[in-house]
């Protein structure tokens, strides 16, 4: 018990330290749960193994033969049961690594359990290297250990990953970092024979104080900012250390989702309070005639669980361009080309606007390519760093197709899509959906008489009476999230429009699936081309509306998905951009649906009532401020106590009976200007040889008072405590001038 008492601050810092690279790994390999009580007990054996070595073998000899016969018992253990050994190894380390990454491709989160075996080997075996550490006064390398494995996996693009676990590693840091330095000090101390009177609580109060206080901060302020070198930095990790095996199978984990952009990550969780900043993604190079918002695709997600997507059927080959037989297609049609610069969003994907052919990139020739012709999408075996160029084909009558309610859908123009895949993989639907859903759709589209008319029904029904809001809740567990959306919540941002819109239309019968990736405007050019941020991020629906195939050059093909969009970007309602499919807010009551004739005659009342609730909304956008004030406010109210702190203690001084705190303090004081009393002196010698006259004489007359109370034992001796204070002060403001002088005084320690 002894040995644990003395040892405790070590212990402590040892398991905060392991405790903090298991919950980095947890947050960044999306590991589910945690057994802390496993954590423990290897802690504990790790301990025990430390406590053997530090505490029973004491000479080096001793430790040398211990390690020998541990690690000989260790090999004869692997001889004696190799099989078990090496189902350890192989399948409760290796394979369950290979899961764990098969898992975060597919945008699945993993067991706690898949990583108890790694740990088994770890945790016993880096206590005693920590503990070891403590105690040469060595901790400063697990400080920056720490640091390393946040930045390699910041720069590896787990941005929202590390920000969970900021606040902590911030904590754990000052913590090891001040009672590393503690100890390192007392064993000065000790070594030299000092006697120390140092208040040990004191000081670990001060310390644990400090870094729950900037942890608090570091948890709240700005992370978005870039700073020069990041693109650089960014590059480097990646090229050298992300996984660069990419395969037919391979662009999930690497590849865009909404969560690189401040979104919760839709392949785990739909909806939710979110946090957007307008940090740069990547710049757009695009000198074609489009001036309307270009949408890029990221990632397509076919599979609804209920409370999330995710990406199920895919066509990929390695290939940099589309079918010929897409390409027929096209034939007479513009083709436009356009330049992406992924500057700070680490991806597989390849972005790119609708009707891409072919891709190029810059500087990745040994960077491979594939495409995935079922959703038109391109992706890179390893995450692109550098620019990269698609050629597209210019259809803008099927971007604004479903702008106006179809009249004659039968003969609309269509445009091949090379699918081989079943369409009812974007008809599907879990067993979550409610009666009241398919009711509500039900009544929707009744009356419609092609898919192209419901289609269009049911984005004027959600735009016409739904609100865009970033403010919105938690979806309750259990709960459907589109029908929490239609008849609960009532308001969302574009995940909530673009989950609804493809979750009614496949209740209709229309093939529909899910799309996430950026709706670029061209408002913000850039070095003549445009910046797309975090802010553009967006999802939107793309539906299969052709009943039958299209017989072309006497080949019949499937028609097109065409694009739907039913809410405006987080940057469009923020800057309160016009839309044609700006959200209208209107309650829906009883599930009944409101004709567009009268939604049409009240169009002025509910633009003015949008505005209003456009302006109290924004609330959410101006809490990027909130974040810059907030540690302004903490800065400025340290400054405010720091000088409250000064001025309560110069008023103790004067409140003493006893004038041996008025000695300190002025001894104290003198520091800042390097008057100092050596070791070798007595109280009277430090005074004598002080160059000031007047403060000389003034500490000898307060020492020779001081000695009077303390040897004869006289109290409430009277000396000029003010006139002492008063005149080292006015020395430091000549020694330092005013400005150094009042800095020194309440800012620094």
């Amino acid at each position: 018990m002894e040995w644990i008492k003395e040892k405790s601050l070590n212990i402590i810092v040892s398991f905060l330290n392991i405790l903090l690279v298991i919950l980095t790994l947890r947050a960044c390999l999306d590991i589910d749960g945690t057994n802390y009580f496993f954590i423990i007990i290897l802690f504990l054996i790790g301990l025990s193994i430390y406590w053997v070595y530090d505490e029973k073998v004491k000479s080096l000899e001793k430790k040398l033969i211990l390690t020998m016969g541990l690690l000989c018992f260790i090999l004869l253990l692997t001889i004696v049961f190799k099989l078990f050994i090496t189902s350890f190894v192989v399948n409760g380390i290796t394979r369950n690594m290979n899961l764990i990454n098969a898992n975060m491709r597919a945008g699945r989160s993993s067991d706690f359990s898949l990583i108890e075996n790694l740990l088994t080997i770890i945790i016993p075996t880096a206590t005693p290297i920590i503990m070891w550490m403590l105690k040469r006064g060595l901790a400063d390398i697990l400080v920056l250990v720490n640091i390393i494995i946040m930045t390699l996996y910041w720069y590896l693009g787990y941005y929202e990953e590390i920000n969970k676990v900021m606040y902590l590693f911030v904590f754990v840091s000052m913590v090891t970092y001040g009672i590393n330095h503690f100890g390192v000090y007392i064993k000065k101390l000790k070594r030299k024979e000092i006697k120390n009177n140092i208040i040990s609580s004191r000081v670990l109060a001060s310390v644990i104080t400090l870094a729950v206080v900037t942890s608090i901060v570091i948890s709240v302020i700005p992370k978005s900012a870039s700073g020069r070198f990041s693109k650089i930095i960014t590059d480097k990790v990646v090229e050298n250390i992300a996984d660069n095996g990419g395969n037919l199978g391979n662009p999930d984990k690497y590849g865009y989702s909404l969560a690189k952009s401040g979104y919760a990550d839709t392949s785990k969780i739909l909806g939710g309070p979110i946090s957007i900043d307008d940090r740069e993604a990547l710049k757009l190079e695009y000198k074609g005639s489009n001036k309307s918002p270009i949408y890029l695709k990221g990632s397509v997600k076919d599979k609804y669980t209920g409370s999330a997507w995710v990406p199920d059927y895919k066509q990929i080959e390695k290939a940099d361009s589309m079918d010929q037989s897409y390409n027929n297609s096209f034939v007479g049609t513009n083709v436009e080309t356009m330049t992406i610069h992924p500057d700070y969003v680490t991806t597989t994907t390849l972005f790119a606007p609708y009707y891409p052919f072919f891709v190029k990139l810059k500087y990745n020739s040994d960077n491979a390519t594939y495409v995935d012709k079922a959703n038109e999408a391109f992706y890179a075996q390893r995450p692109i760093k550098t620019e990269y160029t698609i050629n597209f084909y210019s259809r803008s009558d099927y971007d604004t197709f479903l702008d106006q309610a179809p009249t004659k859908p039968e003969a609309i123009q269509t445009v091949a899509l090379f699918n081989n895949g079943d369409l009812s993989n974007y008809l599907q639907l879990p067993d979550t959906i409610t009666q009241r859903t398919v009711d509500l759709v039900s009544q929707i589209v009744k009356g419609a008489s092609s898919n192209a008319e419901k289609t269009y029904k049911i984005k004027e029904y959600l735009t016409n009476n739904y609100q865009y809001s970033l403010d919105v809740s938690s979806v309750p567990d259990g709960r459907d999230f589109v029908d929490y959306f239609l008849f609960e919540e009532k308001k969302g941002y574009c995940v909530y429009f673009a989950t609804a819109m493809t979750v009614m239309c496949r209740i209709a019968g229309i093939p529909a699936r899910y799309v996430e990736g950026f709706k670029a405007t061209t408002d913000k050019p850039y070095n003549n081309m445009y910046k797309v941020t975090n802010e553009d991020a967006h999802a939107w629906s793309e539906v299969y509306l052709g009943g039958q195939q299209i017989q072309g050059d006497h080949v019949a093909r499937t028609v097109v998905f065409t694009k739907v969009d039913t809410a405006p970007s987080a940057y469009q309602y923020r800057h309160k951009k016009t839309v044609d499919n700006d959200s209208v807010a209107s309650a829906v009551s009883g599930g009944d649906i409101k004709s567009s004739s009268s939604n049409s005659s009240k169009t002025s009342i509910k633009d003015k009532e949008q505005d209003n609730k456009l302006a109290s909304e924004d609330k959410a956008y101006y809490y990027k401020y909130i974040k810059i004030i907030l540690p302004i406010a903490i800065v400025l109210i340290y400054f405010l106590v720091r000088i409250v702190a000064f001025n309560l203690r110069k008023q103790k001084v004067y409140k003493y009976s006893s004038l041996i705190p008025l000695y300190e303090y002025s001894l104290s004081r003198l520091r800042k200007i390097k008057i100092t009393k050596d070791l070798s002196e007595t109280d009277l010698e430090f005074a004598e040889n002080i160059s000031d006259e007047k403060l000389s004489v003034m500490l000898k007359e307060l020492i020779d008072n001081i000695y009077r109370e303390f040897y004869g034992e006289e109290k409430n001796l009277n000396y000029n405590r003010s006139d002492l204070v008063n005149y080292i002060e006015s020395i430091l403001k000549d020694n330092q001038g005013n400005i150094k002088y009042v800095i020194r005084k309440y800012v620094l320690f």
